[in-house]
């Protein structure tokens, strides 16, 4: 990034050259060297060193990375940034961009010649890397490559496998030190990549050492290769030997080292500073190779904090101060280019500047000017740097920061739309940031970047708050607030209370709009929110009120299919099959018969693809099995699925589907479905694939593992106050629990679900519940015929009212089989034969084909 970049620049060989001074810390250095012995011997490490602000987290990192015991490794290092919690991969982009030497007047062309160049030293891949990295570093590729042509939870998740590969390649013929810094201000999305990096480094010769504050706990901070190291402050006796390393060995008068020890407390970076502060202040004077007072010590000479410490040394820069002051508002780091150009200096005022705020050690410079770029010290140099501009100063500055990035940095306005929205809000120009926070909000959206997009959204929410109610502004809240609730869902679920909170505001900034293309989006959000929840009534009220909003739009296709979707799916939600076909059938021809499919993407709604996900489960039941099993596949592959919540809905309405059918769940897809979600932070997701996973094993015959999986998913559904397809969860649980042997357990989870029915309204699965229970009654006591007679007819009567025929077969067939178990095989044909006699076009139901095996052998 042209604006702030920082830390180091290739991925290279080096060979540390010696040990830099230090002070204590032995005990600590020696643990991580341990660490360092065993991750070169292939056994990958991780070490978070933990500790306050100024504790020297940076510093033992720094000492360590020049130690010859490290011998020849390879080096890469990720810098984490306050302005940049919420930018998806910083740390990562950063990095790429120095290591590869891109410039920002290089041309696309010379872009990608260096990031070819520098791929190519750590993967045999380069030509299936090179898009992939390209795109997460916003270089155009034209002609360069083929496009990726992937949906953007694909291009994700192959970033990932790239980045990873990469630091692999590096680690295969030489040690790899990964040093990154500051993790309390990683982004969600670096947090989710080091997540998958734990694993992977396990084999392989690379150390990790990274460094926060803290309040940063990872949720692997316990795994067996990841070590924890946290700074204490330093004891009196290393304090004193710190603050002789700052004065060069002279001696500081008694009175006053007594009081920098009080003051500064252990911390090193308070030690350092106001050392510095007084061999500055005048207070001293030198006297054969010591220090000694030139006037006896004033009461308030020396500063009782940090921050009161940093301000000093500032101000005794009065001429250069004001650069400080430009750089802290621009950042922690900041480049030559966006200085000067915010700054409006001369090169030879500037760098005169610059110079001295270095020789101060306030400043760190990597390269040179202009193409140079510069860091704080340390954040709390930059945050005292900053706290001494008057409010109007910094607003001016942020003000004039934000245009200057506008209009002269486009790619960091193109690609870091927050750092633009961060400096306009600093500034008060709110309607100007506003925007900023949307489109940053948006790109987020588009990248599957869930957390990200709503950090951002958020703010564009709040800042649209704070503004003056106006009308020509509905439109626009109305678009904002439909897109937090998409992140929301995709991130925390349809039923969560932020999502449920987002769509019903959604809705009263929709109550005075009468545009069917408009309100879809809101109606079909909470109508989610409601359907996950998994309660009939507010769904039905919901359902009721978008069919009245409909009908008074008979021109609007839109309003149509989003009336018969809401209606068909609350009718098979509470078992009425036939109407939620009706519903389900005119919703979809709505879509067939219209020419222009604009009309249906200005709503921004995948509908056609869950209409036939829902149509499958109603028309299976019904009978028509072939073409539900056509649409059901259908809704899996379809093209237009590429968002990342898109598709793990469809593997997980695919996994539902074949769960309903009875036969071998495809664990590939519930597997990807899992992958997902936990890429992309959907617990919701997590919580279905979870189940859906562990069914497809207990299908598959590993009934313990497939068993503790569902349970576990089961156990998150509920956590995520999900309580849609509540019948099917627990009937599979019931069914697994009997398989292994506690059949009253079973029976106890079938009645728990069949009350839960009656007040939910949940009834889609009745039938099929009944016909489970009367399975288990006959297992539980084999010798309780009536009882399991009067669960099968109870199935066979709730399947012949729904007229769910394959439901109906399901409960005949275990009625004629529990009759011949017990001798009355001439009610086998009656049981079974009306029923059969509907199934003429799906002979090979494996249903079908049991029951034909039963009439055959009933004598």
């Amino acid at each position: 990034m042209e604006g702030a970049t920082s830390s180091e620049s290739r991925f290279e060989a080096v060979r540390a050259a010696r040990s830099i001074g230090f002070v204590g810390r032995k005990d600590e250095i020696e643990f991580i060297l341990s660490r360092q012995r065993e991750a070169w011997q292939g056994q990958g490490q991780i070490v978070l060193i933990s500790g306050e602000a100024g504790i020297g987290k940076s510093r033992i990192v720094a000492m360590l990375s020049e130690s010859p015991s490290l011998g020849t490794h390879r080096r890469v290092r990720y810098q984490c940034s306050p302005y940049h919690t919420n930018s998806a991969l910083h740390p990562f982009v950063a990095q790429l961009e120095r290591a590869a030497g891109i410039r920002s007047h290089d041309t696309p062309e010379q872009k990608l010649d260096k990031l070819e160049a520098m791929l190519a030293i750590g993967t045999r891949q380069v030509a299936r890397a090179t898009p992939l990295i390209a795109a997460l570093l916003s270089i155009p590729i034209g002609d360069h490559c083929p496009p990726l042509g992937l949906s953007p939870a694909q291009q994700r998740r192959q970033t990932f496998a790239a980045l990873l590969d990469q630091l692999e390649g590096l680690a295969r013929d030489q040690p790899l030190l990964i040093i990154c810094e500051d993790m309390h201000w990683a982004d969600a999305t670096t947090l989710e990549l080091f997540d998958l990096a734990v694993d992977r480094i396990r084999g392989l010769q690379i150390l990790v050492l990274l460094t926060s504050r803290p309040e940063f706990e990872p949720s692997w901070s316990g795994l067996a290769n990841v070590s924890l190291l946290r700074l204490d402050r330093l004891d009196r006796q290393d304090t004193r030997a710190l603050v002789e390393q700052v004065v060069v060995g002279r001696e500081l008068p008694r009175e006053m080292m007594k009081q920098i020890i009080d003051k500064t407390d252990g911390i090193p970076l308070f030690v350092e500073e106001l050392t510095k502060m007084v061999l500055e202040s005048g207070l001293l004077v030198e006297d054969a190779g010591r220090y000694r007072l030139n006037s006896p010590l004033p009461p308030l000479a020396i500063p009782a904090t940090l921050q009161d410490s940093l301000m000093a040394r500032l101000d005794r820069l009065a001429p250069v101060k004001e650069v400080a002051q430009i750089g802290a508002a621009i950042g922690r780091d900041f480049s030559y280019a966006l200085l000067k150009t915010v700054a409006g200096r001369d090169d030879l005022t500037l760098n005169a500047a610059l110079g001295q705020l270095e020789e101060a050690e306030l400043l760190l410079r990597r390269g040179t000017p202009p193409e140079a770029n510069y860091s704080f010290k340390h954040a709390l140099v930059q945050e005292a740097a900053y706290e001494s501009l008057l409010k109007s100063k910094r607003q001016l500055l942020h003000t004039r920061i934000g245009d200057v990035l506008r209009e002269k940095f486009p790619a960091v306005a193109e690609t870091e739309p927050e750092v633009l929205a961060h400096h306009f809000t600093e500034a008060g120009l709110s309607e100007v940031a506003l925007e900023w926070w949307r489109k940053a909000g948006q790109q987020a959206l588009k990248r599957s970047a869930y957390s990200e997009a709503i950090a951002h959204l958020g703010k564009a929410i709040a800042t649209a708050d704070q503004l003056p109610d106006d009308s020509r502004r509905i439109m626009s809240r109305l678009h904002l607030q439909i897109a937090y609730g998409r992140a929301l869902r995709g991130s925390l679920g349809h039923s969560a209370p932020e999502t449920v909170a987002a769509w019903t505001r959604a809705r009263q900034f929709a109550a005075d709009i009468d545009d069917p293309v408009e309100l879809a989006p809101v109606q079909s959000g909470l109508f989610n929110a409601c359907l996950t929840h998994g309660e009939l009534a507010p769904m039905r009220e919901l359902a009721d009120a978008i069919r009245s909003a409909a009908d008074r739009r008979p021109d609007s296709p839109v309003a149509a299919v989003v009336a018969h979707w809401t209606g068909g799916v609350t009718c098979w939600f509470e078992g009425d099959y036939l109407n939620a076909r009706t519903h389900l059938e005119r919703a979809l021809g709505i879509y067939g018969a219209e020419p222009d499919p604009a009309t249906f993407r200005a709503s921004a709604l995948d509908l056609p693809f869950v209409i036939m996900r829902f149509l499958a489960l109603v028309l299976w039941p019904l009978g028509s099995t072939a073409r539900a099993r056509k649409l059901a596949a259908e809704a899996v592959g379809a093209p237009g699925e590429k968002r990342a919540l898109s598709q793990a809905n469809a593997l997980v309405h695919r996994a539902v589907f074949d769960g309903v059918c009875g036969g071998m769940l495809q664990q590939t897809e519930t597997i990807l479905a899992l992958g997902l979600a936990r890429d992309h932070t959907m617990p919701l997701y997590v919580a279905a694939g979870t189940y859906l996973n562990g069914l497809a094993k207990w299908r598959a015959g590993d009934r313990m593992a497939g068993l503790a999986d569902m349970r576990h998913g089961w156990a998150f559904l509920h956590e995520n106050d999900c309580y849609l397809c509540e019948p099917f969860w627990g009937m599979h649980v019931a069914l697994a629990n009997a398989e292994v042997g506690e059949v009253g357990t079973g029976l106890e989870i079938l009645d728990e679900s069949i009350a839960g029915t009656g007040q939910s309204g949940q009834h889609w699965l009745d039938a099929e519940l009944h016909r489970v229970r009367g399975k288990l009654v006959s297992r539980h006591d084999p010798s309780d015929e009536s009882s399991a007679e009067e669960a099968f007819k109870r199935a066979l009567d709730i399947a012949r009212h729904q007229q769910t025929r394959t439901f109906e077969l399901r409960g005949a067939l275990e009625l004629a089989r529990l009759y011949k178990t017990n001798g009355r095989a001439g009610a086998v044909s009656e049981v079974l034969t009306p029923v059969l006699a509907e199934f003429d076009a799906e002979r090979n139901l494996p249903e079908v084909l049991a029951a034909r095996e039963l009439l055959g052998n009933r004598r």
